[in-house]
């Protein structure tokens, strides 16, 4: 499978979209709550704003999102959209939106290229209720194209021009509520790329509550008490903290298992909240069978930030994860 997963967010370890999503990838701070989907940990509620992650190795030709969406009460909610984003342009490429079905007392999903209605997806969402979203677009003038799938059920593919801007190019996905509607939660969103044969992600759960639970390898000096309960507390707590100024130091912990995972682990995604003096960096880790792998490395600000890496596939082996290996698997980080 050619698919790469470039974000993963569960929504469950943090407070609010500031304190993971930074100035540039959202328009303003929104929060999460314990709404969730599956009844696991968080998600966030989309009020008046959009999110939208920077992703490496932008831009793209090709990028997947999918998420679990809950849409309240019977009214008109225009106002929410899915956009593809060109980062070059500062413009959308194109963008469904919902529309309530006065018919089906449902949503449609409308499908837009600037003020072009392209395409209309009748009836696929309902109020009330989680439903998974599923999305592929493939940016061109003219051979473009915007598959939808609803619970994992194909809802079919619109073909035509998809570009909207004078650049065939695709740099980030924006969930965006363009008015002020507090009544939408997304969760378990992950985004992705690959090519346009590839198949739609699949419904998938993110468990990002997943805190430590004990010290595996610890060179951190903890605030108080023992590393892990320092840095366990979802939303974090920042009164509480692991410090060292010794570059290589590491911290590894080890973490209870979910209450199921399913036979595919698409991801593994590390977090570590952190700030730093100028000049300092950190690398996320996991631990497969007493060996530490190391992320990419990120440079915190002189404010707290989390920082993230995603291995798709076990370090290890350089395979898939099995889901044994990625319940059993420690996590952590380690000063540059």
């Amino acid at each position: 499978m050619a698919i790469s997963i470039l974000w993963i967010d569960g929504f469950d370890e943090i407070a609010g979209t500031d304190q993971k999503y930074s100035a540039s990838e959202r328009s303003a701070s929104q929060s999460s709550g314990p709404n969730a989907a599956y009844n696991y940990g968080r998600s966030l509620r989309v009020q008046n704003y959009w999110v939208a992650p920077v992703l490496s190795g932008a831009p793209f030709t090709v990028l997947f999102s999918a998420f679990d969406v809950i849409l309240y009460n019977n009214y008109d909610v225009t106002q929410l959209q899915f956009e593809f984003w060109d980062a070059a342009a500062s413009a959308v490429q194109c963008y469904l939106r919902t529309a309530l079905n006065q018919t089906t007392l449902g949503y449609d999903l409308q499908l837009y290229r600037g003020a072009t209605l392209l395409y209309t997806w009748t009836g696929v969402l309902q109020h009330g209720i989680w439903q998974h979203v599923s999305l592929r677009c493939l940016v061109n003038p003219v051979a473009g194209s915007v598959t939808l799938a609803v619970n994992g059920v194909d809802k079919g593919t619109f073909t035509g021009n998809t570009q909207n801007t004078a650049n065939t190019r695709l740099d980030r996905f924006r969930l965006n509520m363009t008015a002020n509607n507090e009544r939408v939660n997304v969760d378990n969103w992950i985004i992705a790329t690959g090519l346009a044969a590839d198949p739609l992600l699949p419904v998938a759960r993110v468990y990002g509550a997943l805190t430590p639970n004990a010290n595996v390898a610890v060179q951190w000096t903890p605030s108080s008490g023992q590393n892990w309960q320092t840095v366990n507390s979802i939303p974090p707590n920042d009164s509480t903290y692991n410090s060292t100024s010794v570059s290589g130091n590491r911290d590894a912990f080890s973490h209870a298992a979910p209450d199921s995972v399913g036979d595919t682990v698409l991801a593994v995604r590390a977090n570590a909240r952190a700030y730093a003096d100028a000049g300092d960096q950190i690398q996320n880790l996991v631990r497969v069978s007493s060996t530490d792998y190391y992320g990419a490395s990120k440079s915190p600000t002189t404010s707290y930030f989390s920082y993230g890496h995603i291995w798709q596939n076990n370090p290890a082996t350089s395979l898939p994860w099995t889901p044994s290996e990625a319940i059993n698997a420690g996590f952590g980080y380690r000063r540059v």
